[in-house]
């Protein structure tokens, strides 16, 4: 198995058909003025192709993020299972949408945080991303 990719979004869904639908994709940074504050939600999107001998066999994940200062934030880890689909198509691979909604998320340093995904046979994903006051000035 291996994960495409994982991004977070402004909104996302996933259609029956498994196409993922986005709106405000693939942004590393949250701009907000004051701290603490709560983000009332955003998305965490990925995909993740099976082989062949993975098809129905169910593979735990694990999703949370960590502060700047490397504690797990108050939003609780999410944890699940993912049981890969047997494709419509058996010519092309089994895969899986990921779409994982967190909600009111209290952000309360700025700074890097990381959001940390483990999936039962691929190594630890870890993906970036900045709270920071303001957007940059452009010139």
């Amino acid at each position: 198995m291996r994960l495409a990719y994982l991004f977070l979004a402004n909104y996302a869904d996933i259609a029956i058909d498994g196409r993922v639908n986005l709106l405000g994709a693939d942004f590393d940074t949250f701009h907000l003025p004051v701290l603490p504050m709560i983000v009332p939600f955003f998305y965490v999107v990925g995909r993740v192709y099976f082989d062949p001998e993975e098809i129905q066999q169910d593979a735990p994940f694990h999703l949370h993020i960590i502060d700047p200062e490397g504690n797990l934030l108050a939003q609780p880890e999410i944890t699940g299972t993912i049981t890969p689909p047997v494709p419509s198509d058996p010519t092309m691979p089994s895969s899986s949408g990921l779409m994982f909604l967190i909600l009111n998320c209290e952000f309360r340093r700025y700074g890097q945080y990381r959001i940390i995904f483990r999936l039962r046979g691929i190594p630890e994903v870890e993906r970036l991303f900045r709270v920071q006051s303001h957007p940059p000035q452009r010139p």
